[in-house]
């Protein structure tokens, strides 16, 4: 099978050639006949398609530069967060200390620390 495919291509080369040959210079006829391969009219809906594609890549700039700044600033703001959780805590421990420090005064003690905290000096 083989033999005879080599056979007939060592017969037909030069036919082969030139229908090969014919195919590419119809081709190319083709398409300089057509105008090279487009109209006038599909150029300039071309060109102002890519000049929309500008516009929205200029805007998507725009937006992009958007999100940074809010990111940056959602940063910002999860870092005070975090600042004020951790003088929440810092409070919270102090004031469960004095209250446990308040089970342990004696009278005077706790007269003394209401009258402090109050701004009562009693007589």
């Amino acid at each position: 099978m083989l033999l005879n495919i080599k056979d007939f291509l060592l017969k037909n080369y030069k036919l082969i050639i030139v229908i090969l040959a014919g195919i590419v210079l119809l081709h190319f006829a083709d398409y300089y006949i057509s105008g090279f391969g487009m109209s006038e009219d599909s150029k300039l809906k071309i060109d102002s398609i890519n000049t929309i594609i500008k516009g929205i890549e200029k805007e998507q700039k725009k937006l992009d530069s958007n999100i940074v700044s809010y990111n940056n600033e959602i940063k910002k703001v999860d870092n005070t967060i975090s600042n004020l959780k951790a003088e929440k805590t810092i409070i919270t421990n102090n004031y469960h200390e004095k209250i446990d420090s308040v089970n342990h005064y004696n009278d005077d003690q706790l007269r003394w620390f209401f009258a402090k905290r109050y701004g009562y000096i009693p007589q």
